[in-house]
Parts: C-alpha cells; sequence; structure tokens
C-alpha cells in the first residue's frame, strides 16, 4: 500500500473556479520564476520501484517536443482552470506496454503558472525540457475534456518519481535554504535536477528507487 501525503495525485488535479487561459507558450520560458508555495498536500508516495511498475502501462523513452496547455491558475479570473500541463511527446523507444516508436502522444506535467506568473511544482517533479530524452512510467490514458481542443493525455506514475532524465540528480529544496544559499530562483537555476522536494525523506526515497531504475532501464539512453 502506497504512503500518501492527504490525497492520490489523480485526485490532487482537480478543478479550480478560476480563470481558464488556453496559454499559447509552447516552451516553458527559462527565466520563469519559482513559487515559494509548493503543492505538498495532495500527491501520492511509492513505496518502492515494484509500486511505480505496478502501476504503470507503459514504459517508454520519449523526447520532449512542446507545451499543448501550459497550466495556469490566477484566483482573479473568472472561468475554469486546471493546475496540470499537458505536453507533447514523441515515444522514441518502449520498454513495456502497447504504445509504439514513433507515436506522438500527450501526457500530464503536475506543474502550473501560480497568477500567470511564478512555476508552482507538486510532488517534487520539474518539468520536462524541449527537446530532452526522458523515461516516463504512464499510466491511465484521459481526455482531457476542459481544454479548447481536447486531446487524450498519459498521466504519470507518482508524479517526479515516474519522470527521469540521465545525467540529472535530486536535490532538498527549502526555501530559505535554497534561494539563500544555492540561488534557485528561475527555472533555469534547476536544470540540472530531476526531482527536488521540500522533504528530506521524499529525495532520499527517490533517490533509492533512482538507483534501481538507472540500474534495470537506463539501457534505453544508450
Amino acid at each position: 500500500m502506497s504512503l500518501k501525503v492527504n490525497l492520490p495525485i489523480t485526485l490532487f488535479i482537480c478543478l479550480f473556479l478560476a480563470g481558464c487561459n488556453n496559454s499559447e507558450a509552447t516552451s516553458l520560458p527559462l527565466d520563469t520564476p519559482l513559487s515559494d508555495n509548493f503543492g505538498e498536500s495532495a500527491y501520492a508516495l511509492p513505496e518502492s520501484l515494484a509500486d511505480i511498475e505496478g502501476r504503470t502501462e507503459n514504459s517508454v523513452r520519449v523526447k520532449m517536443l512542446n507545451i499543448h496547455h501550459l497550466g495556469e491558475l490566477d484566483p482573479e479570473k473568472d472561468d475554469y482552470q486546471w493546475t496540470l500541463t499537458v505536453s507533447e511527446v514523441e515515444v522514441l523507444d518502449v520498454i513495456e506496454g502497447d504504445l509504439e516508436t514513433g507515436d506522438t502522444i500527450f501526457v500530464g506535467e503536475p506543474y502550473y503558472l501560480s497568477h500567470g506568473e511564478d512555476l508552482q511544482r507538486i510532488g517534487g517533479y520539474v518539468p520536462m525540457i524541449n527537446g530532452q530524452d526522458y523515461l516516463l512510467f504512464l499510466s491511465t490514458l484521459r481526455e482531457e475534456t476542459w481544454l479548447e481542443e481536447p486531446v487524450d493525455s498519459w498521466e504519470i506514475v507518482f508524479s517526479g518519481y515516474g519522470q527521469h532524465h540521465p545525467d540529472k540528480e535530486a536535490d532538498f529544496y527549502d526555501d530559505l535554504h535554497s534561494r539563500n544559499t544555492k540561488g534557485f530562483e528561475t527555472v533555469s537555476d534547476i536544470l540540472d535536477y530531476d526531482f527536488m522536494a521540500t522533504r528530506a525523506d521524499e529525495v532520499e526515497l527517490y533517490r533509492t528507487i533512482r538507483a534501481e531504475i538507472e540500474e534495470q532501464y537506463f539501457y534505453i539512453f544508450d
């Protein structure tokens, strides 16, 4: 049974009565400020790699192509909004599942812009960058009917624990320590990291699982 921080990941991506603006951005600007507020209250934690694998329908290497819809939450707007970014990726290799090499699919990334300005990440997740390759563990395929142009998107299993990039690392992201000591201010400051959380136990869990993933799955990047 998974450890949980209040609610499962599938419940945290909720509809807000707040204002919907289908962003025209196709990539995340590197000068986007990092939010001081963290979505700590509503995501699930895996117990092990086996927990991730047990919920995975497709494990694939993909190339990030572009952002289809950049999530945004702004209470000053009048309509609906989702705290989810939908990105388009190309499947380069399939480890397991029924997707095929060459498929172009959409995936839901658990981050959004708060008040249209600051990057709000959920569950240690670090956004994918256009043109880079990632290993993704994907579960549920769902129709994003809330978009102006609805698409079917795949959910990344356990948020940041289900997305991996070679040559990147995990780190403990404490507001005061990170900003004053490490200078984490914008997206450009976290490009070397694959996972960043405000709780040390979550980072340690990620590192443990990551070591197993590198051993069992990273041949896909050779």
